[in-house]
Formats: C-alpha cells, structure tokens, sequence
C-alpha cells in the first residue's frame, strides 16, 4: 500500500537530505513515472570515511517527510 502525505519539493528534498550527517552535496531531478507523472531521483555524494546506503538515505527522508505531515 502506498499512502502520499505531501508533495515536497527537489529543494525540500535536497536539503533534507544535506542534513544527514554522512552527506556531503546532493542533487534531486524528477524522473518520468507511469503511475505518478514523476518521481524524485536523488544523485548524493557522502562525506570522505561515511557511509549510508540508498535504503539508509530513503528511510532518514520517509521518517522526516511523514513526520512532518502529520
């Protein structure tokens, strides 16, 4: 099941994510999607000796944006 909260913005999103303490620059593009228009793709470059994955990165911006929400 998929429940949308808000739309956020490739700048809400960039920052957000510049606010994760392994990111060092961050660029988010719309990607073209079927069922949504489109989605947000973000390119991330981590800090020398960070680590995070793609999974890490997704959960820090769903935790965030949901609780934002609410």
């Amino acid at each position: 099941m998929f429940i949308s909260i808000r739309q956020v913005t490739p700048a809400e999103l960039e920052s957000l994510l510049l606010s994760h303490g392994a990111v060092k620059d961050v660029a988010v593009v719309s990607k073209p999607d079927e069922r949504r228009g489109e989605l947000p793709t973000a390119f991330v470059v981590l800090k020398p000796d960070q680590s995070a994955t793609q999974e890490d990165l997704q959960q820090f911006v769903a935790g965030t944006v949901y609780l934002a929400a609410q």
